[in-house]
């Protein structure tokens, strides 16, 4: 069974990390989804985005990007779970 660094690297792998900056200048051009809980989102986060935490992500995902080519952008605090949910949403195509 792998371990959670080995899922994460997986993750990593499979999808395409933006830095801040990327992001910055891509804003209006892609849903900006907050994957972390309701309690850190409330200590702040991005402006625009939605919160959209890691655990319904899956589940409420087309409530936010019904269009399957819409383009996303997840973060979390350390880029673990965004990595994690970012290759799940790959998966679901």
């Amino acid at each position: 069974m792998p371990s959670y660094r080995e899922l994460v690297a997986r993750a990593r792998a499979s999808i395409t990390e933006l830095n801040p900056e990327q992001v910055r200048a891509r804003l209006g051009e892609m849903v900006l989804i907050d994957v972390r809980e309701t309690d850190e989102h409330r200590q702040g986060a991005i402006p625009g985005c939605h919160l959209l935490p890691r655990g319904i992500l899956e589940r409420d995902i087309g409530t936010l990007a019904p269009d399957p080519d819409t383009q996303i952008v997840l973060y979390c605090g350390g880029g673990s779970r965004s990595a994690l949910a970012a290759a799940s949403l790959r998966e679901m195509g």
